[in-house]
């Protein structure tokens, strides 16, 4: 097995320190020093940053950790999907998902997830309960050398009250209607 460091993140390091101030072009490393491209049929990942880690561990990289599902009427079912990329070495087992936000359901697979290998996280929200701005923290509790991984959801749900007083105005204005 290959000893070193691989890919973990979906960012360019640089954009992010210089989209938060912290640091001048000056400061940050040249991409070309962040990764180091693991298989040579890949296609080159320059906007990827490597995180040291075991040669025996596996390591999550999560597509995106926010999801936006805009704006939608209370009552409404949401569904998404997390994908993950196990960059490590060994296979990854996600122990626990969960969130503790009334109406939200997580679900992950029991079987491990293999080196470079994709796995998923099912997110489902029920809005009935939900009004007004939503931010749902989803945890991941995995074996993976970089966890745990906190996942989050935003959103606007409308009232009931809202939905329909809007839906009428809509159908006063709508001369086709």
């Amino acid at each position: 097995m290959k000893a070193g460091l691989r890919i973990t993140f979906v960012a360019s390091l640089a954009g992010l320190l210089s989209m938060t101030g912290i640091a001048q072009e000056d400061d940050v490393p040249a991409a070309e020093d962040m990764i180091e491209i693991v298989d040579s049929d890949a296609p080159q990942l320059m906007d990827m940053v490597k995180l040291p880690a075991p040669d025996d561990v596996g390591l999550i990289g999560f597509d995106a950790a926010v999801a936006d599902f805009g704006e939608l009427p209370q009552g409404e079912e949401i569904r998404h999907a997390y994908f993950f990329l196990n960059n490590g070495m060994a296979p990854i087992h996600i122990e626990r998902a969960f969130s503790h936000t009334p109406g939200v359901t997580v679900s992950v697979s029991s079987r491990a997830i293999e080196p470079d290998e994709v796995g998923q996280i099912d997110v489902k929200v029920n809005t009935a309960q939900m009004e007004g701005d939503q931010y749902i923290r989803i945890r991941v509790l995995s074996d993976a050398h970089n966890a745990p991984s906190t996942l989050y959801m935003r959103g606007h749900v409308l009232p009931v009250d809202e939905v329909s007083a809007t839906e009428e105005a809509e159908t006063e204005n709508d001369p086709a209607a």
